[in-house]
């Protein structure tokens, strides 16, 4: 999530321009799309998968630079849910987290695609 937090503070006093939403007046799940500038003058698209909770609309997946996080880390997450179980899956990201936390945040768009997964589509095209 660092990374993801990292390609977004690409984004500062800048206007975000909201593409239209795409969705029916029921639905309970929605991806919603926008894009900005960045400092350097790059474009910089990112979404955001939203569902329907009792209590509101609640994020549950961002894409910046082209990868959804859950399809990036889905791999990773999977494989980490058969060594450990969930309390092991929670762990690591919590000592990853961690670590992340006390690194500084790179805010070059070049070095945030390297840092971000490989995933076979890497489209946030709805």
């Amino acid at each position: 999530m660092h990374t993801y937090s990292g390609a977004m503070t690409l984004i500062r006093d800048q206007k975000i321009q909201y593409e239209p939403l795409r969705a029916e007046p029921g639905d309970t799940d929605v991806s919603l799309f926008a894009s900005s500038t960045s400092a350097q003058g790059q474009p910089v698209r990112f979404g955001y998968r939203l569902i329907k909770s009792p209590t509101g609309w609640k994020v549950y997946d961002v894409n910046v630079l082209g990868a959804w996080l859950i399809e990036a880390y889905k791999d990773t997450f999977s494989s980490e849910i058969r060594r450990g179980g969930i309390d092991g899956l929670i762990k690591t990201l919590q000592d990853k987290n961690k670590k992340l936390a006390s690194a500084p945040v790179k805010t070059n768009p070049d070095a945030l695609k390297q840092q971000l997964p490989a995933t076979g589509g890497g489209s946030i095209k709805p």
